[in-house]
């Protein structure tokens, strides 16, 4: 794997599909949710998101390819928006905030994410996407603190820090009772390997 450059990391972004239209997104998240209070992710199909949704499957499949698309976008999306804001109204300004926002959103969704951790296909479907765009999220983070380049092995260390957080996060939700979400949060971000915290965390 080569360095990422600086402008590869600013660009990284631009490199993804497209995002659906808001509005459309927002409507088959939210029929998904409402789905996942009667099924789980395994049980629930694209026809049930459909039919709660409002729209068409043509629709739905214009945008996505599957409902493993759909619940990508549904998180990623938020933090596209979030950094294409920040220095402006955004709540997430720092690498910080995100892991907190991100831990919040999963507790939030505990009940369909639950559904998705039981089911193991998740896994090969949906982990190394997620895990690929906690990289570029941290990647512009570390760019807008100023850094010139990103060494492969900086990459490297991501990659198994951010695939050990979703596996932290599974076992989070699994707990009868999981501790607090600023608790889990402040945990994952201590867990964070020194090299990274030091780009990713520490003051200049």
């Amino acid at each position: 794997m080569k360095n990422v450059k600086q402008e590869d990391a600013l660009n990284a972004l631009a490199e993804l599909p497209p995002a659906p239209d808001g509005e459309m997104l927002a409507a088959f998240a939210k029929a998904m949710r409402v789905v996942a209070a009667e099924k789980t992710f395994d049980e629930m199909s694209v026809l049930d998101i459909v039919g709660a949704s409002g729209f068409t499957a043509r629709t739905f499949y214009n945008h996505f390819r599957s409902k493993y698309d759909l619940l990508f976008w549904s998180y990623v999306s938020e933090d596209y928006r979030a950094l294409q804001m920040l220095g402006g109204a955004s709540s997430m300004r720092t690498c910080r905030d995100w892991i907190y926002n991100s831990v919040r959103r999963i507790y939030d969704d505990r009940r369909l994410l639950k559904g998705v951790f039981i089911e193991r296909s998740w896994e090969e479907r949906l982990c190394e996407t997620y895990i690929e765009h906690c990289c570029r999220m941290a990647c512009n983070f570390i760019v807008r603190r100023g850094a010139k380049w990103i060494s492969c092995d900086t990459v490297r260390l991501m990659r198994h820090y951010f695939a050990g957080n979703i596996h932290e996060s599974a076992l989070w939700l699994a707990e009868e009772k999981p501790m607090p979400v600023k608790d889990f949060a402040e945990f994952l971000v201590r867990a964070m390997p020194a090299p990274l915290a030091k780009l990713l965390l520490k003051d200049k």
